[in-house]
């Protein structure tokens, strides 16, 4: 009796993950088309693999869990509502989804001064959906470590305000725009650097413009 119990199991098992895996790929083309984007864009700014997406996209493949979560973390939803609920049948709400420009650490300075363009986007969750001011910016080196490696994407607020401890995005005199750590102080502004282990050393300026704060990272799977 206990072998024929385990025998069932063994023969469910293989269907149930089917069946997970056909849910997986309907909801990545519903959210996919949502969102409206290619399995190539998906690829870039998530780093998992074109295949890897379009196989989960026809309901094939052995997923893992990180790429399960770096899926469910960049349309901001549940990985259980990515795995075992028809998101398209019952209308689950993804979250409070965003969509807002994204650009790269190094093009900040010409995005703001009106000389460039930007055409790509970042969809993601954010608590403040109504904050029309919000942008991705990607990190595409190590010259920001430990507090952002290569591939982390920021998510700044113009509008959100920064509080004591916060990093925010900075132009400091004549440097180029920057990430920098602020502390308010009784009648003035400090700034470090943006790792809370660095030396700790505090330098005050007063030729500042602080462009916004920073309210999310999100560290893709390279």
């Amino acid at each position: 009796m206990v072998d024929f119990i385990m025998q069932q199991q063994n023969s469910t098992q293989p269907e149930k993950n089917y069946m997970t895996l056909k849910i997986i790929g309907k909801n990545l083309i519903y959210l996919m088309k949502k969102h409206e984007i290619d399995a190539q864009r998906l690829s870039t700014l998530t780093g998992i693999g074109i295949a890897t997406i379009n196989n989960l996209r026809r309901g094939v493949g052995n997923p893992t869990i990180s790429t399960l979560s770096s899926i469910s973390d960049f349309f901001g939803v549940k990985m259980g509502n990515l795995t075992d609920i028809d998101m398209e049948a019952i209308k689950t709400p993804p979250g409070n989804i965003k969509t807002m420009p994204l650009l790269k650490y190094n093009d900040l300075g010409n995005y703001y001064n009106k000389r460039i363009n930007i055409t790509n986007s970042y969809t993601t969750e954010v608590e403040n959906t109504d904050d029309d001011s919000l942008i991705a910016i990607e990190i595409a080196n190590n010259s920001l470590s430990p507090s952002f490696e290569s591939g982390t994407l920021c998510i700044v607020s113009e509008k959100e305000p920064f509080n004591d401890g916060d990093v925010v995005l900075v132009k400091i005199k004549d440097y180029p725009l920057c990430f920098r750590r602020v502390f308010i102080g009784d009648q003035c502004l400090f700034f470090s650097k943006t790792s809370m282990e660095s030396d700790g050393n505090t330098i005050e300026f007063k030729d500042y413009t602080i462009v916004g704060v920073l309210i999310k990272t999100i560290k893709t799977m390279k």
